[in-house]
């Protein structure tokens, strides 16, 4: 048993036990636990098997089941065998006639915790088991007196304070091994724990070191997922597929590599010669095998969505509307021999993140950014607007904007008069409660009715103030002003600037391959459709026929305009 935590050898077959061959029989359980499977000399799981079964044979108990653990008893939320073996107990209970016997070497080996001892405990009183401790010659039953419970329960409290103690002492020698550059934990992924024999510690198991894996494969693999995030810029999900792909890590590791290992390989300092123990960072002693370059790119630059690929003016700008992903900027180099220069062109294609397009054998599609450019150049021109429409726009909304305003002061007039009103009633109120013509009670409802109607008129007041919408025409000019010259702009800006504009005019930006798609915020796109109308009066349509093609609606709600800038509905009117 060496690397599994439990071994249970059934000498009776539980499924042929009934309650008819249990009469007159004393079964037997025997118990044998070590923390580690390690543990030598009189406290081995052969030790304890040898002299358990001594004690049953003398007692001529009939031996069911045997339990070899190796696991701690000091935690009994880890104790799942714990949990197996008293199922095992109460199942045998409720088909015997006599107590089970749990036989176990001393109260240690069974529990140090309260929790799993009083579930033994109970079990014990309530006639099921009879526990016995063959090393110190003692017997817990149900008739067990409350000064053998009293000592039951110190021998646990003596266990969990030694389990404590020894986890400390083993907290401290982790540390000390820490501080000498020696990673107490399990090495990750490229390197081996090792322990050099010749070299024997206080506990004679041979010095613990960390050193490079002797199978390459795995060190390669290692390597590989640097040079992916560092020179590539992967995402751990991409890493994860490419690494799979290339066939580098043995097919013991492929099965339990994840997106999440990727993660924790490429966020672990112990790659750069460092390790985190206890909340503390040490100086590490094993060999670093990545190399510099890569390790400096990777730690050094701050994690987040595309931050380690080069950026382009695009970067987390677009989108592909195939498959959703980002669109990565992805620059290549050319020599020009006729001139004896190396130029640079700036490509932009899918990151293909989520393997869509891989999947079905399409080609990656690169569009250079002067093509990305031109085609939102041309976005520009399908609401550009002539200064003599952009003035009566203005014009407009500015008188619309004062019967607004005007209608909400009005409003407000009513609603504080009603407030007087309310007051004066109050007064009245309380007169009346002065000459005893109401009594307190109703008084105090009317009251409260009133101030609660006060308050509800107070709130409408608060939120009618709210609306007066002072930026309302800075907003609506703002706009106008950059419909009238948005070529003109977009032609003296640098490229920078041209994708603020962009961010001021469009959303949901998303690449198709080699074609720009984009939806104009709703000011831009009415004010597209006011150049169509524009386009209609030029042609001299009748003006219910170009209302008919502007808004096939029905009536226009003219009061629609306190809600938007630049409302579709009613502007047609100042336009035609």
């Amino acid at each position: 048993m060496k690397k599994k935590s439990i071994e249970i050898k059934h000498y009776v077959d539980p499924k042929g036990i009934t309650k008819a061959k249990l009469r007159g029989v004393e079964i037997a359980l025997l118990l044998n636990r070590v923390s580690d499977v390690s543990q030598k000399d009189g406290y081995s799981l052969g030790a304890q098997h040898r002299h358990g079964d001594e004690y049953i044979t003398d007692l001529s108990y009939t031996l069911f089941t045997e339990y070899n653990i190796a696991e701690t008893a000091s935690k009994s939320h880890l104790r799942k065998n714990f949990d197996q073996m008293v199922q095992e107990i109460r199942l045998l209970a409720s088909m015997s006639s006599t107590p089970v016997n749990l036989i176990v070497e001393k109260s240690d080996r069974l529990s140090r915790n309260f929790t799993s001892k009083e579930t033994l405990q109970k079990l014990a009183k309530a006639g099921m088991l009879r526990i016995h401790y063959y090393k110190t010659k003692k017997i817990f039953d149900k008739n067990c007196s409350p000064e053998d419970v009293f000592h039951d329960d110190i021998e646990t409290a003596v266990a969990k304070y030694a389990a404590a103690n020894i986890g400390r002492e083993s907290q401290k020698g982790s540390k000390e091994k820490a501080m000498e550059g020696v990673f107490p934990g399990r090495a990750p992924l490229g390197y081996k724990n090792k322990r050099i024999h010749e070299e024997q510690n206080r506990n004679k198991r041979g010095r613990a070191v960390i050193i490079v894996d002797p199978d390459e494969r795995c060190v390669k693999a290692v390597k590989r997922i640097f040079e992916l995030r560092a020179v590539n810029g992967l995402s751990y999900e991409g890493i994860k597929h490419q690494i799979i792909e290339e066939n580098i890590l043995p097919p013991e590791k492929v099965r339990s590599f994840s997106k999440t290992g990727v993660e924790k390989i490429l966020q672990n300092k112990f790659y750069m010669g460092k390790f985190v123990w206890i909340d503390e960072e040490y100086d590490g002693s094993q060999e670093i095998i990545i190399p510099k370059e890569h390790l400096d790119i990777v730690f050094n630059t701050k994690r987040g969505k595309h931050t380690l690929r080069p950026r382009g003016i695009f970067s987390n700008f677009l989108t592909c509307s195939v498959c959703g992903c980002a669109i990565l900027y992805d620059p290549k180099k050319k020599y020009i021999k006729s001139k004896d220069i190396t130029r640079q062109f700036e490509y932009y294609h899918c990151s293909d993140g989520k393997r869509h397009h891989k999947q079905n054998s399409e080609k990656q599609v690169n569009i250079s950014e002067e093509k990305i450019f031109a085609q939102f150049e041309a976005v520009l021109d399908s609401f550009e607007i002539s200064e003599s429409s952009a003035l009566k726009i203005s014009n407009y909304l500015k008188d619309e904007h004062r019967k607004i305003v005007d209608g909400q002061k009005k409003q407000i007039q009513r609603d504080q008069q009603a407030i007087k009103a309310f007051e004066k009633q109050e007064d009245d109120l309380l007169e009346l409660l002065m000459s005893r013509t109401i009594d307190e009670v109703s008084y105090q409802r009317k009251l409260k009715q009133l101030r609660e109607d006060k308050k509800i008129l107070s709130s409408q007041i608060e939120r009618v103030q709210s609306k007066f919408a002072a930026g309302f025409m800075l907003t609506s000019d703002s706009i106008l002003e950059l419909a009238k010259h948005s070529k003109s702009l977009w032609k003296t800006k640098n490229k920078e600037e041209r994708v603020e504009l962009l961010k001021l005019l469009l959303s949901n930006q998303q690449l198709n391959g080699k074609v720009v798609e984009s939806t104009l915020h709703k000011p831009f796109k009415i004010l597209g459709e006011i150049r169509d109308l524009e386009e209609l009066a030029k042609k001299k349509l009748p003006k219910k026929e170009a209302f008919s093609k502007w808004c096939p609606g029905e009536d226009l709600n003219l009061q629609s305009s306190r809600h938007t800038a630049l409302n579709r509905a009613c502007l047609p009117i100042c336009i035609y």
